[in-house]
């Protein structure tokens, strides 16, 4: 599983939403110099970003401005990526020090903000975007682990009942055969413990991947509600 959400943590999609054109490009380079395999959606207006976000597939971050044309608008963004999906890390970036509005991006999904004012703004933005890309990118990887492995439980189940009841059908027939002594009963006997033999297996194998799976979603449970 290690090997999986390694691989899954190279890339990264993030859609980087700046009404100012000039840092938006150089936002937008600074970003692809530091992580060439990062796919990076850029957008002039909160129409252009909101337009994004519905017809793409979700993003692992979304970079918002704050102050965006027509006052607060810059919520708006923040609203509709985290009704997008809930693992998209959302970071808010203001040059206002306006704390109501950032505290109402934060209530509304924000995961951080980030003053653009602030000293070394690139280097702690470039760290930001590389720890949150990363941190999505295997949530992403576990949760469809999970889901793989959750489906093949169903099987599972299905099998160990089939065995049982061929079990009890044995079991019928060997009691009707129990004064035979011969090679029948013999045979009987062997498929019998073959067959309870992969029962016991079977049933070692879901009594670690249940417990595993229900840790793992609540793993996921907390991590979605931090």
């Amino acid at each position: 599983m290690g090997e999986v959400l390694d691989a899954q943590a190279d890339g990264g999609r993030v859609l980087l939403a700046e009404d100012v054109r000039v840092q938006l490009a150089a936002l937008e380079q600074m970003l692809l110099a530091a992580h060439p395999d990062y796919e990076i959606i850029t957008a002039a207006t909160v129409e252009q970003a909101l337009g994004c976000i519905a017809d793409e597939e979700p993003f692992d971050v979304v970079l918002t401005d704050m102050r965006m044309p027509h006052g607060e608008e810059g919520l708006a963004v923040v609203e509709a990526a985290r009704k997008k999906d809930r693992l998209t890390e959302i970071v808010v970036l203001t040059a206002y020090g306006d704390l109501d509005n950032v505290y109402k991006a934060l209530e509304r999904g924000a995961t951080q903000y980030i003053a653009k004012d602030m000293r070394d703004f690139e280097q702690a933005l470039l760290a930001v975007v590389r720890k949150r890309v990363s941190q999505v990118r295997q949530q992403r990887s576990l949760e469809g682990w999970i889901e793989e492995y959750a489906g093949v439980l169903p099987e599972l189940k299905s099998q160990l009942d089939r065995i049982e009841e061929l079990n009890r059908s044995l079991a019928t027939i060997r009691a009707q055969l129990e004064e035979m002594q011969g090679p029948l009963a013999e045979v009987l006997d062997r498929l019998s413990t073959m067959l309870a033999g992969v029962q016991n297996e079977i049933e070692q194998i879901l009594g670690k991947l249940e417990p595993l799976i229900e840790t793992l979603r609540r793993l996921i449970g907390d991590t979605g509600d931090g």
